[in-house]
């Protein structure tokens, strides 16, 4: 782009002493729409501390953001009423109640957070068991990574 040269140290001068020419683009070059790409906030329940921030990094990976971890069923309820998470990975195994009803609770909140109830147990439930309960499905721990965990929690 041509520009001015720039005055000297003496010379008085706007305070823009930079002449710059420009080019127009048409209006159409501007008229691109673009929709921010939201992340689907995740709650991940779950008594072992080392497998919540696993599964924290796991869903990282996966662009979802994680917004909250609990280790209790009376945490996850706190932070779920606190955080209004778009989805919940629950653990069936909690130290001070049950999971499957956690996950029950959770799936009937106002928002209608997504919840996918987990366990190192592959038969804890089963995925019709889960959606008995109002939750998404259920997948075992060990199946975390097969690739559907991603469209269960955003609904994809």
């Amino acid at each position: 782009m041509p520009r001015t040269v720039p005055p000297s140290p003496s010379t008085r001068h706007a305070p823009f002493p930079y002449k710059v020419v420009g080019l127009s683009l048409p209006l159409a070059a501007y008229a691109v729409d673009t929709i921010p790409l939201m992340a689907c906030s995740v709650l991940v329940v779950d008594d072992d501390r080392d497998f919540r921030r696993l599964a924290a990094r796991m869903l990282a990976s996966l662009e979802l953001a994680v917004v909250g971890e609990a280790g209790t069923v009376a945490e996850a309820e706190a932070l779920a009423a606190e955080l209004r998470p778009d989805a919940a990975l629950v653990d069936v195994g909690l130290p001070d109640g049950d999971g499957l009803e956690l996950a029950e609770r959770l799936a009937a909140l106002p928002w209608r957070p997504r919840v996918v109830i987990t366990s190192s147990d592959a038969e804890a439930t089963s995925p019709a068991g889960a959606r008995a309960l109002g939750a998404i499905g259920f997948v075992a721990k060990g199946n975390l990574l097969n690739g559907s965990l991603r469209g269960m929690l955003t609904g994809e």
